[in-house]
């Protein structure tokens, strides 16, 4: 599976669906993007869409990268054709960039 990745305020999760047997390849995969406090549709949304389907392949990585224009974008890759770009749209603009970390908690 792909980490959820988390871009001025865009969560961005993506799902795989096994296909067929136990030792089958292949399956599809559900991209989502949406507002982490809300659970809505992010602001740049076209039609209010907050995912979409992969028919026929498995997502195996997502990455956000920035544009010549400073605008940012996100490329998935999957394993079908590859490189799919652009998905339904980019994070919101409207959001400013923060630093946060991470920190694995273990139990004691």
């Amino acid at each position: 599976n792909v980490d959820p990745q988390l871009v001025l305020g865009d969560l961005i999760v993506a799902t795989n669906v096994p296909g067929g047997g136990a030792c089958s390849v292949g399956g599809d995969s559900f991209f989502y993007q949406f507002d982490y406090k809300t659970g809505e549709y992010t602001n740049t949304s076209p039609g209010h869409v907050v995912g979409m389907k992969i028919q026929g392949a498995e997502t195996v990585g997502i990455s956000i990268f920035q544009t010549t224009t400073r605008g940012l974008g996100i490329a998935v890759v999957d394993s079908g054709s590859g490189l799919r770009q652009p998905p339904p749209h980019p994070p919101s603009p409207g959001n400013a960039a923060k630093a946060s970390g991470w920190r694995e908690v273990t139990p004691h």
